[in-house]
């Protein structure tokens, strides 16, 4: 793991800028260039398709199931002293929804995998 002295704290403006290069230094350290170059462009194209469709059938239980999590989710974040500081009243409802899709995202991801829609991978 490699040692960063800078931790993104919420008054710093480039919080975001230094979690990517984080997440940048990860993912190089783990050496996987050749098969994401592969994958990548598969996901690509499934995430594009994705988000142009309508969300997969759920019933209702399903869906109330998500904004149950989203809520566990939000309340979670609140709680976490770090994410507390960047969170206020007026953002915490785009973040729901937000999170919301992620999961709802997440969802599909699992459907395409489970149904063979990415078996290329």
């Amino acid at each position: 793991m490699s040692d960063h002295s800078h931790t993104p704290l919420p008054d710093d403006p480039d919080w975001m800028e230094t979690l990517d290069d984080y997440a940048n230094d990860q993912l190089s350290d783990l050496e996987m260039d050749t098969s994401c170059d592969q994958i990548h462009p598969i996901i690509a194209n499934w995430y594009r398709e994705t988000l142009e469709q309508a969300p997969p059938p759920a019933s209702s239980a399903v869906w109330q199931a998500v904004a149950c999590l989203t809520t566990e989710i939000i309340q979670g974040m609140q709680e976490d002293e770090e994410l507390a500081g960047v969170m206020d009243e007026e953002s915490i409802a785009p973040l729901a929804l937000w999170i919301e899709d992620i999961i709802t995202l997440g969802r599909a991801f699992e459907i395409a995998l489970r149904t063979g829609r990415l078996d290329d991978l």
